[in-house]
């Protein structure tokens, strides 16, 4: 059998099986071999004296896209594949050529050619393939915050699954030359269409969730040294090509990482608790740590000086101070109100 493995950096790698490749009494044995830690491979006598069977997977990010091309068999994911390895993923499959009749969670489910389906490694499954040609891709649950196990397995329908459909196949016609940039992109659309499908949303709406959870992460690291784009894209599960999709179109998520953190530092000048607290030690806890630039960026976005915003803080807080407290109206205002 060969098995290569190769690809310009760890965000893509590319794995070949062709059991053609080697002697013909060995294919059947190594195919199981490669495949163990997924499930048994069970094949009739005679398919197994000439086994031939191919794949070529490409590790996008976590993130592995496949095509098979592969004779009737029969596949058995049982109890002991799912205790002995730790796999919890989503399988998305659709199939060029061929029929796959398989049993899930006490489900039933039957997919034909150009029908996508879905399941889970997370529990066993018996799946009975005729002689086909498949594209697979696998997504560590761990990025898929919307999966829910409990909604496999299925065969999607609609508009959305001919979407999901036409970038399988687009990837399948271009695997052998897809470079690391075209697979980035294939990457991010796949991901977009089917966070919309596990999420029965528009793709703009899986955007905006996306949006949003980056916000939280740049508020909450923003002090730290560590916040860098890889970092970014670790955190929300999202590739640098999905990143600078988003941000775009908002002057890029330096701009914006860089104006919630003035904004943060604006707030911290105004707060009684860092009163204590020198300017230049603010907005290095704030991640800004070139004092020049950080001045220029916030007169430039406040009109104004950090110095006046803290002296205004200073002179409002004094003011509230020196202010005569009225007395208590023992009536009742609100009751006062009502009459």
């Amino acid at each position: 059998m060969n098995r290569r493995a190769e690809g310009p950096t760890l965000m893509m790698n590319r794995l070949v099986i062709d059991t053609d490749e080697v002697p013909q009494r060995d294919r059947f044995d190594v195919w199981c071999d490669a495949f163990a830690g997924l499930h048994d491979v069970v094949a009739e006598p005679s398919c197994r004296t000439n086994f031939s069977a191919a794949c070529m997977n490409l590790a996008v990010r976590g993130t592995v896209f496949g095509v098979y091309k592969t004779p009737a068999r029969r596949l058995l994911r049982t109890s002991k594949h799912v205790s002995r390895d730790d796999i919890d993923h989503l399988s998305v499959r659709v199939s060029l050529s061929g029929e796959i009749r398989g049993r899930q969670r006490d489900q039933d489910y039957h997919s034909g050619r150009g029908a996508i389906g879905m399941y889970t490694y997370a529990y066993g499954y018996e799946e009975v393939h005729t002689a086909g040609h498949w594209v697979t891709v696998v997504v560590p649950r761990s990025s898929l915050p919307h999966f829910a196990v409990d909604r496999m397995p299925c065969v999607v329908s609609g508009v959305r699954a001919s979407l999901l459909r036409d970038i399988l196949m687009s990837f399948a016609s271009s695997a052998a030359e897809a470079s690391h940039e075209d697979m980035l992109v294939i990457e991010d659309v796949f991901r977009r269409v089917l966070e919309s499908i596990l999420l029965d949303r528009d793709i703009a709406v899986v955007d905006d969730l996306r949006l949003r959870r980056i916000d939280e992460v740049l508020r909450s690291e923003m002090g730290s040294s560590r916040l860098t784009v890889a970092r970014v894209c670790e955190l929300v599960g999202v590739s640098r090509t999905t990143l600078y999709r988003l941000f775009r179109d908002r002057g890029g998520m330096e701009m914006h990482l860089t104006g919630l953190r003035l904004d943060a530092i604006r707030q911290d000048l105004k707060a009684p608790a860092r009163s204590a607290c020198l300017i230049r030690q603010i907005a290095e806890s704030r991640g800004m740590h070139n004092v020049s630039a950080f001045n220029r960026a916030f007169q430039r976005r406040f009109g104004c000086t950090p110095s006046d915003v803290r002296h205004g803080a200073n002179v409002q807080r004094t003011r509230t101070l020196e202010r005569e407290p009225r007395m208590a109206d023992a009536s009742g205002s609100f009751l006062h109100l009502l009459s």
